[in-house]
Parts: structure tokens; sequence; C-alpha cells
């Protein structure tokens, strides 16, 4: 009874589209920047380099200090705000959080256990500063970040979206794991929007002064840089109920319970599972006699195979919504799939 989606890479095309649209240029919309305007005295913007729903980012270079950034501008409509405000306590929790003993400690424990793969970093895009700026159009915040390259969702286009090594989605992993640790137990927040497309890699100071945002990166040694937390919230405050991207999205969610930080650790379960495939895990679509949450929760089931044991109220109420509303067909293949095919050829070269 729910339909079974062939897993392509239209959904990845489709994030990918660079227009945001003028019509959103307008009072309490988005600020109508332009290259060589200077914000706050000391940032000349160079150029547009991405978008949100509730803002635009331009590479801007701060004289002050001689180095290039990123500047987000939130749109200037009151909710637009009050949100930008929430998000600057949770930066300031962060930078507060990366400079405690604690953390520090806990990044040498993982620096003794993992080596040169773990650097002194949270894995949190830092937050330089924060201002007002004003026009005729309203008033509109805006952040300075550190300047980073290029996101995940881009470089898997890079591979056709066939997916990266084992080695190096494990050493990825790792790092944004690090990063979440931080988040959840030191800064006490929850991302609540993990993809690809909030995943960066840190730019090394030759890189930012050429402004190489976009150049080939080795596969080698790479750092990433959890970034986005414009949807984020605070472990014991929520601002919304219904979060995550649509693909990522965990079934709490779908179901409308409660939510705590695994909520993030099931949206990085679906991107190991991307990474290593270049295909999304979850594609849910509606169909006659059921609607895109029902086909979200029969995929998450069927890729369960069987009821979870030891599973907690959230994941049982889950798993039996789902068998009191559809029938589960199982089909057995012989085809391993792309996952195992790559587990396996790893360890026979492990081994």
């Amino acid at each position: 009874m729910f339909q079974k989606i062939k897993k392509s890479q239209s959904a990845h095309k489709e994030k990918l589209q660079d227009n945001e649209g003028i019509e959103e240029y307008q009072i309490g919309g988005y600020y109508p920047a332009h290259i060589g305007e200077i914000f706050f005295n000391r940032y000349i913007l160079v150029k547009k380099i991405g978008y949100g729903n509730f803002s635009t980012v331009w590479l801007a270079k701060d004289i002050k200090h001689d180095i290039f950034v990123a500047i987000k501008i939130i749109k200037s409509e009151k909710q637009y705000k009050e949100q930008a405000l929430d998000e600057l306590e949770l930066f300031q929790a962060i930078n507060l959080e990366s400079q405690s003993e604690q953390w520090q400690k806990q990044i040498q424990e993982y620096q003794s256990k993992f080596g040169q793969n773990v650097y002194n970093d949270n894995y949190c895009v830092k937050m330089l500063n924060f201002f007002l700026h004003k026009s005729y159009l309203g008033d509109n915040y805006c952040f300075v970040f550190e300047l980073l390259g290029q996101n995940f969702l881009q470089l898997l286009q890079k591979q056709n979206f066939k997916g990266f090594s084992l080695n190096f989605v494990i050493d990825v992993t790792r790092q944004i794991l690090i990063g979440l640790e931080f988040l959840h137990k030191f800064a006490q927040i929850i991302h609540t929007d993990l993809k690809p497309d909030n995943i960066l890699i840190q730019l090394t100071q030759e890189q930012q002064q050429n402004q190489q945002i976009q150049n080939e990166t080795s596969y080698q040694q790479i750092h990433i840089k959890i970034a986005d937390l414009g949807n984020s919230c605070w472990i014991n405050h929520h601002f919304s109920s219904y979060i995550q991207t649509r693909s990522y999205r965990a079934p709490e969610i779908i179901l409308g319970l409660q939510y705590i930080q695994s909520t993030d650790i099931w949206s990085l379960g679906c991107i190991f599972y991307e990474f290593l495939t270049g295909v999304l895990l979850f594609q849910p679509q509606q169909g006659p006699g059921f609607d895109i949450d029902d086909d979200h929760l029969a995929q998450g089931v069927q890729s369960f195979k069987e009821k979870p044991k030891n599973s907690n109220s959230s994941q049982q109420e889950f798993y039996s919504y789902f068998t009191r509303c559809m029938i589960i067909k199982k089909k057995q293949t012989k085809k391993k799939n792309i996952w195992e095919s790559k587990l396996s050829k790893s360890k026979q070269v492990s081994g």
C-alpha cells in the first residue's frame, strides 16, 4: 500500500538551484545588496555566494583585519529578526563553550585516540560579528562568519552522485559526530536541520585569502564544519515542533512526538548512507490512498525489516503506527545493495 520510489538524483538537482527570486526583494524581505557596498564601515561586499529562506549570503572583505568573510543578511520582517536574535544566543553559547576547560579536555582525549585526524576545533562554523544594517527597506540583522568552502551536496554533485569511499565517509562522519557532541553535550543545542547542504569544508588561510571557495579539495585531509544554525534550538527550549528537511526527518517528528538530540543522529544516519551511495535514503511521495508522511514511515519500517527489539515508546509507536495503516510486503533480493558492497570491499582490503 505504499509507493515504491526509485531513488534518483532529481531531488538533489532541485536543491542546487541558485536563484532566490526577485519578488522577495521588498520591505520585510531580502535586502538588495550590491557589489562594492560597505557594511558596518568595514565589510566590502564582493559577490553573492548563497541564499536561504530567511537570508542571502555574501562574500565580503573585512578591511579591518584584511581577511575575507561570509555575511548572512537576514530578511527585515519582524519574525525573521526575532529568529536572528535567537540564533545569536545560540552562537554566543557556542563561542563561550568552545573555550571551556571541559571541551578542551575532551578534544585532547580525541586527539590522543585518533591522532592527526582530530583538529583542535568544535567543528561548527565560527561567528565573528553581528550587527544591524539600516536602510529604506527596513532593518536587517547581519551575521559575519568565517569563510568556508563547498558544502557536501556540491561535492556529491562533483562525484556525479556516486558517493564517496568508505574510509573518507568514516573520517567525515567522525568529525560530524564530534561536532554534534559539542552542540549536544556542551552547548546544549539541537541542530534540527542536519543535511549535506549544511556540512561545509574548512578552507586553509591561503584559500581564504585567494577566495578559493570552489577549490578542488583533497580527500586525504579534510576538515568539516557544521553550519546554518538558523533553525537550531536549545535542548530544553524548542522553537518549533516541526523540524528537519524531509529526507532527513526523524520518525518522531513525522508522528508529532517530542524530540531530543537523537533527531540529529537520525539525520546523520541518513547522511551516512547518502555519502556512501550518492542517493537519498528516504525519498517519500504521496500516492493513491496515502500521503507523503505515510510513505515516509513505510520506507523507514522497510529499512528496519522487522520490529526493533528493546525499543523505546517512540520507536514502538512509530512501528505500530505503520502496521496499523499499511501492509508491508517484504521482497527478497539476491543483489547486494551499494553499502554492503562497499563495506565488503573495505573488509577485503583491510583484511
